[in-house]
């Protein structure tokens, strides 16, 4: 059975009251949800700086009240921390590779001891033959000649010596009854020192009149002699005699020479060598761009090779000026060297 369909109609001034309050009753739904207010203007805030002027301070007032901070006179400033101090480390390679340098440096020049003195003697009748047959006789003695020549000496303890620097000394004592040399003239007295391997003279001194019974000394500078390992002398002059005076005659009266050299400096020489010292220096720069005004040597090796090229052993003493051990001393290592 079919049934019916129900037909809902709104009519009238009813109906429209009810849908009326339906939507006033919506409505205050709606707002009991938000909050609404006071309609106002949007605000921000700005900062506006205005320059009052320009002041300078120098660095001196600005850090004057600073204990802890010092201005050097080059303008640097210092930091003065009290308490135990940080150690700041630094863990990076700096590594120097140097070069190699020959250094050779010899002995120059050294001192060799003076040989003992050496003496000759001459005797009356060597050099005036008539005397050798009047000895203990009195006569009138006239001028004479002198020319004697020495037997050959040996100069103790040098064979042969190269002298940048030295001097001999004679002295020439007169035991004769009658004077030798004189002032000037043929008669002045030269004493002549040769090589008698050559017969060169390496020295040649003069001298003036000496009264009987008396004695002169003279010096010779010897720079750049070879001094032989030998030597004679040379005595040549002449003397005036007694002036027709009587004078005893003794064949045992003699011209005595004492001749000593002293002062001797060679740059070469074959004989006993003292003790000797001699010191050089050098420097090693490093490159240009290693701006390093200290540094910690953490590992390292210097590798050296020393030569003796003298004939006497010699220590060698290296000492880097520069370099510092844990006690702030050089670093200094000695070696020994044969010859």
């Amino acid at each position: 059975m079919k049934q019916p369909t129900p037909n809902l109609h709104h009519r009238g001034p009813a109906g429209r009251r009810t849908w009326r309050h339906l939507f006033l009753l919506a409505a205050g739904l709606l707002l009991a949800g938000c909050e609404i207010n006071e309609p106002a203007m949007p605000t921000f805030e700005t900062t506006l700086t205005i320059p009052l002027g320009v002041e300078r301070v120098e660095l001196r007032e600005a850090v004057e009240d600073e204990d802890y901070i010092d201005i050097e006179n080059d303008g640097s400033l210092s930091f003065t921390v009290q308490g135990d101090p940080d150690t700041l480390g630094f863990d990076f390679e700096l590594s120097a590779d140097i070069g190699s340098q020959t250094i050779e440096e010899g002995l120059g020049e050294f001192e060799i001891a003076a040989s003992a003195p050496i003496d000759y003697s001459f005797l009356l009748g060597d050099i005036w033959a008539p005397a050798s047959g009047m000895s203990g006789m009195s006569a009138p003695v006239p001028a004479f000649p002198i020319d004697v020549q020495s037997d050959p000496e040996d100069v103790p303890g040098i064979d042969s010596a190269v002298l940048t620097q030295g001097q001999v000394v004679i002295t020439l004592d007169n035991q004769l009854p009658v004077p030798v040399s004189a002032d000037s003239g043929p008669q002045q007295i030269q004493v002549t020192l040769e090589d008698p391997a050559t017969g060169d003279a390496f020295a040649t001194l003069v001298f003036p009149s000496i009264p009987s019974n008396s004695s002169s000394t003279q010096s010779a500078d010897l720079t750049g002699v070879t001094l032989p390992g030998s030597m004679r002398v040379r005595l040549s002059g002449g003397s005036p005699g007694s002036g027709g005076a009587w004078t005893p005659i003794d064949g045992t009266d003699s011209v005595n020479i004492h001749a000593g050299y002293q002062n001797l400096r060679v740059s070469s020489a074959t004989a006993p060598i003292g003790p000797q010292s001699f010191e050089t220096s050098f420097t090693t720069e490093l490159p240009a761009d290693y701006a390093i005004s200290s540094a910690e040597i953490s590992q390292g090796s210097v590798d050296l090779r020393l030569r003796n090229g003298m004939p006497v052993p010699c220590q060698a003493v290296l000492t880097w000026q520069h370099l510092r051990d844990e006690q702030g001393q050089p670093l200094s290592q000695s070696f020994q060297l044969a010859a």
